[in-house]
């Protein structure tokens, strides 16, 4: 049972969590904090810095050894079995980064019912969609999945060896770019319309309510970034290895 369950999230996870967070977007809007502006603008600075320390995470994980492991077709699918990087000091990285990402969402929201909602599904979908890529994995590697498992945290990064992948790696800034620009630019974006959607719901507890011009000026300059990136990237410009001066 939870294998299918995490299979069937593995293969919608891309449809079915923006969804989610459109629903309850609209349901339940952001408040805020506890009816203080103080309490309000604490749990935002908490929310983007426990965000950004996500996307820190993926950062990391891609820039030091990208992983080609992931989705082929909707399902679950890798190459090779990568222990590198990142790798060596916890098994799902990436996925830790993600629910670093969406604990920072859920800060920023503060609505308690979205608390709930978003707590136990990202945990609970996350738990079975490692559970369904531990089974193929296990399948596929065998003893040599198994004695990684045995070695390396499913969760939990080893400080140790993180240190010794941060002091040994080379960070490839370009690979980060071009293979994550997407996330930084879906969540970026995403944190200031939640900060406008507040300011406009909460508007009689927060002083600043009507100063929603600086979140449009960023958006606009996340979007010239994005449009930016998106080019360089398609006419090959810009690739994994860096700046190509021949095209």
């Amino acid at each position: 049972m939870l294998l299918a369950y995490g299979r069937f999230l593995f293969k919608y996870r891309n449809a079915l969590f923006p969804v989610l967070f459109l629903s309850l977007a609209l349901f339940f809007p952001p408040t805020a904090a506890f009816g203080s502006a103080m309490a309000d603008r604490l749990l935002d600075l908490a929310g983007f810095a426990v965000l950004l320390a996500g996307l820190a995470m993926r950062a990391l994980v891609i820039g030091l050894e990208y992983i080609r492991r992931g989705g082929k077709d909707g399902k679950v699918y890798a190459v090779d079995l990568v222990t590198g990087g990142i790798f060596a000091s916890c098994r799902n990285p990436l996925y830790v980064g993600n629910l670093l990402i969406l604990a920072g969402m859920v800060l920023i929201w503060h609505n308690w019912v979205v608390y709930a909602v978003a707590t136990l599904f990202g945990i609970s979908s996350y738990i079975a969609i490692v559970a369904a890529e531990e089974d193929f994995l296990l399948d596929k590697f065998g003893d040599a999945y198994r004695a990684y498992c045995a070695d390396v945290n499913r969760w939990l990064p080893n400080p140790d060896k993180l240190a010794e992948a941060l002091a040994n790696g080379r960070l490839n800034l370009a690979q980060i770019v071009v293979k994550d620009y997407n996330t930084w630019f879906t969540w970026f974006s995403t944190v200031l319309l939640l900060l406008f959607y507040e300011r406009r719901s909460a508007a009689e507890y927060l002083a600043e309510a009507g100063s929603t011009g600086w979140i449009w000026g960023t958006m606009a300059l996340l979007f010239v970034l994005y449009v930016l990136v998106y080019f360089l990237k398609k006419s090959q410009r810009l690739n994994a290895r860096g700046w190509n001066s021949n095209r």
